[in-house]
């Protein structure tokens, strides 16, 4: 099956486009972002070929989702539009906190701003507010500190580190090896 279309799935939603797509390898489940009439997160099963929204984007300020990262050591979702950070367990597909950023993560068309050191549990998402400098926020999302020990930290931003002005296309990419980001 290398290099050829196995099956394929429509976007729920009318006038919509997927804007993000990730796997989780510890599921196999699919997240897509869509926009559109039903704009929302989707999580897709690809044994039974079914779709099924998460959470609505746009109701109540949140806006699209731009970027998805999955953390499949500790099965857990990321997914980041406009100025809100979504966490979703991906053992139950619900989401677990929804974290407010102060500003933007969806500032260009060719933008990947967010990423996941699943190592060290550290979420990181790149913030634009052209002209103002743009931001690196960095969040726990390590689940546990210990064997059955829950993180008291987990889904909050530990810091925001300035990076500079940007014309709004950035992009990012996280080395799990060095335990650092290129922004």
């Amino acid at each position: 099956t290398f290099h050829q279309v196995v099956d394929e799935v429509t976007v729920p939603s009318a006038n919509g486009n997927a804007t993000a797509i990730a796997v989780n390898p510890a599921t196999g489940k699919v997240y897509v972002a869509v926009t559109g009439t039903q704009a929302g997160l989707y999580v897709g099963d690809p044994q039974a070929q079914t779709m099924t929204m998460l959470f609505q984007t746009n109701v109540n300020g949140l806006g699209n989702i731009t970027s998805i990262a999955v953390n499949d050591l500790d099965n857990v979702i990321y997914a980041v539009g406009t100025t809100t950070l979504h966490a979703i367990d991906g053992a139950t597909d619900t989401r677990v906190a929804t974290i407010p950023l102060a500003a933007s993560a969806s500032a260009g068309n060719l933008d990947t701003r967010l990423g996941i050191d699943r190592v060290n549990g550290r979420v990181f998402v790149r913030l634009g507010s052209f002209p103002n400098p743009s931001n690196l926020v960095v969040v726990d999302g390590k689940k546990t500190i210990a064997p059955n020990t829950p993180n008291p930290n987990f889904n909050t931003i530990l810091a925001t580190v300035n990076l500079g002005r940007e014309s709004n296309n950035a992009t990012m990419a996280v080395d799990e090896t060095g335990h650092r980001v290129i922004a």
